[in-house]
């Protein structure tokens, strides 16, 4: 299962509309890494977040903050940090929400498979 900060990544990094080649040859970062990364089986360092966070053009402290379990009741003096977390939280429920539903559709059409 990919880590929140995996996630967070990946979605921040398709809404720039850059490629994982892009992104970790400014980053100066393997792809594979960034792949591992973004899958949520491998956590990167702060300094590796920051190079990341930079590439994306938000504050490290955003990245830092999505990558926590829960950010309930946590938040930031930076706007911009704000926006950023309070939109890839919607995108996060969204994709759950749209994961469940392709699963209960999908155990519907096996259902319906084994009842003909």
């Amino acid at each position: 299962m990919p880590s929140r900060l995996g996630k967070t990544i990946r979605i921040l990094r398709e809404a720039k509309g850059l490629t994982l080649t892009e992104v970790v040859s400014r980053a100066k970062i393997s792809k594979p890494f960034l792949s591992l990364i973004e899958n949520g089986h491998r956590d990167p360092s702060l300094g590796v977040i920051r190079r990341i966070a930079r590439v994306l053009d938000v504050p490290a402290e955003a990245l830092v903050l999505m990558g926590m379990e829960s950010t309930r009741g946590l938040g930031s003096t930076d706007v911009m940090t704000n926006h950023i977390m309070k939109s890839v939280e919607k995108m996060l429920s969204m994709e759950s929400q749209l994961r469940r539903l392709l699963r209960s559709e999908e155990d519907d059409s096996i259902h319906e498979d084994h009842t003909k």
